[in-house]
């Protein structure tokens, strides 16, 4: 194994970029599972395949959905500032309209 490559680096390359798959993320807390959904959700959104709106993240705890939301919102910021002027609309968009984007729990 290459040095700082994690043993999932090809799974976690397609949940960012392989937009035209539907995944379920199942693993160990702490193992990344957010920040590649957070990856994969500002992916679908600058790449015009999704709104805000037509977006929807499920967790299992309020306390998880608050912070996918949280740092859903922080990456879409930051993306901004690198986005060519198409995704930069997109992504302003998005956070117009982030309140429409259904993260929440299924309790």
């Amino acid at each position: 194994m290459t040095e700082g490559l994690l043993p999932d680096a090809a799974s976690r390359e397609a949940i960012e970029h392989d937009l035209d798959t539907t995944f379920l993320a199942e693993a160990g807390a702490g193992s990344g599972k957010t920040t590649s959904l957070v990856k994969r959700m500002v992916a679908l959104l600058t790449a015009g395949r999704a709104t805000a709106s037509s977006l929807a993240a499920v967790t299992f705890t309020r306390k998880a959905a608050a912070q996918l939301r949280q740092r859903f919102q922080i990456a879409l910021e930051e993306a901004a500032s690198t986005a060519g002027p198409l995704a930069a609309q997109r992504i302003a968009d998005a956070l117009s309209n982030l309140d429409r984007c259904r993260i929440g729990t299924i309790h």
